[in-house]
């Protein structure tokens, strides 16, 4: 996510009354918590403090959700679309400040739809239509097309509001391991105001987002799988004004190898 500052690591502290015997329940929802967030970090490259649970879904380094209803059919490497390469790489090494990928992509369908939800304030459905132009403009291998409704559906792009921290402007969830394209892309109101973050800003937010959902993970974070097959430069090289870099509230419209990534792995 396009984010303030960076999210400090939430601890877990699970108190159990001495006089009492455990709930079995809780006590598997929790060890399934537990392998769930280890999974992640094993599989996925991500650090195991960027991990937190909430009440439905993990959120990873800000802005990354996964599901916890089911997580392992969903995540789970035991299908056709995995990709697996390189482990992921350190953090802040300066030959690892390139252009990364998660595991799934989207290869059920060629249109991603963006379905705005009745809630969303103009100034962002504006900032959705930037977005999705700016997306289409690059001719790569996905169409985007907007559409408006009251309820969400599967298989799209479903935007709402959603109350998150204070320092979180959205966040969204990754293609799954069926092939489509993250369900979900929530706004924090707490950002609907100009004065709280301008409408360039907000483009470059949604622009971000929709990466996500498309399996696209953060530039020069040193986590996930590189993406290879780009020009020298880009693999070599950091590219700070990204769209998918991790924070800041600018929007400069997308970089030379923000599309190289993109052709690499959504090709016309």
């Amino acid at each position: 996510m396009k984010k303030i500052l960076l999210l400090a690591a939430t601890a877990m502290l699970l108190i159990a009354n001495a006089c009492q015997k455990e709930n079995p329940t809780t006590q598997n929802t929790a060890e399934e918590t537990l392998q769930m967030k280890q999974y992640l970090a094993d599989t996925y490259g991500f650090k195991p403090e960027s991990i937190v649970e909430e009440q439905d879904h993990f959120v990873v380094e800000g802005d990354q959700c996964f599901s916890i209803k089911d997580f392992w059919e969903s995540y789970g490497m035991t299908v056709e679309n995995e990709f697996m390469v390189d482990a992921a790489h350190e953090a802040g090494a300066a030959n690892d400040r390139k252009h990364y990928r998660y595991t799934y992509l989207v290869t059920k369908t060629k249109t991603i739809k963006i379905r705005i939800l009745t809630g969303v304030p103009q100034a962002w459905q504006n900032a959705i239509i930037k977005a999705v132009t700016d997306w289409n403009a690059m001719a790569g291998g996905l169409t985007f097309m907007i559409q408006y409704a009251s309820s969400p559906a599967s298989g799209v792009v479903n935007v709402s509001m959603k109350t998150l921290a204070s320092d979180e402007f959205a966040e969204a969830y990754y293609p799954t391991s069926n092939g489509q394209p993250g369900s979900e892309l929530h706004i924090n109101p707490l950002f609907n105001s100009e004065g709280a973050l301008n409408q360039n800003g907000k483009v470059g937010v949604i622009a971000h987002e929709i990466g996500h959902t498309l399996g696209i993970r953060h530039t020069d974070s040193g986590q996930g799988s590189l993406i290879t097959n780009v020009s020298t430069s880009c693999k070599n090289n950091p590219d700070p004004n990204s769209v998918m870099s991790a924070e800041g509230d600018f929007y400069y419209g997308f970089t030379i190898c923000d599309k190289q990534a993109y052709f690499a792995l959504y090709p016309k």
